[in-house]
């Protein structure tokens, strides 16, 4: 079924290249076949690495698609969310991935903020342990 509501988002989105490979696939899938649960579009392209269902989330946080119901799975029994598109024509941007470049320099300006903690410097407000733990959760995060 084909909404008018969402021929323009649909134009944009997919024609004009809005979307990575994936998750354009996703989209145009429920956009022709929608409303669709997470399962029936992994059977639909034979998905078998589960590469398609993080486009879901990153899709509805995008506000393109939608929670629409919930049904119950045949060959399961459990019961899964159906998604459908939205009317939405620009999507919202999703927040960037932190990469380890940008962990290191958190962890460094910890690091120098601790550093003028310890030689007194009058800038400084803070607690030395404090920054310490940060640090050391930091440095954890990146193992």
């Amino acid at each position: 079924m084909i909404r008018d509501t969402s021929r323009e988002a649909y134009r944009i989105l997919i024609e004009e290249g809005k979307l990575s490979k994936r998750r354009a696939q996703v989209y145009e899938y429920l956009y022709f076949h929608g409303p669709r649960t997470q399962p029936e579009t992994r059977e639909h392209f034979n998905d078998k690495t589960s590469s398609f269902s993080p486009r879901f989330a990153e899709l509805e946080n995008m506000g393109l698609i939608k929670a629409v119901g919930k049904t119950t799975g045949e060959q399961t029994g459990h019961t899964n969310t159906l998604f459908d598109v939205t009317t939405r024509i620009v999507p919202i941007p999703l927040p960037k991935n932190k990469t380890r470049k940008d962990s290191k320099k958190e962890v460094l300006e910890a690091m120098r903020n601790l550093w003028r903690c310890l030689k007194g410097d009058e800038h400084y407000i803070g607690d030395p342990l404090k920054e310490v733990e940060r640090i050391a959760t930091k440095i954890k995060e990146e193992l």
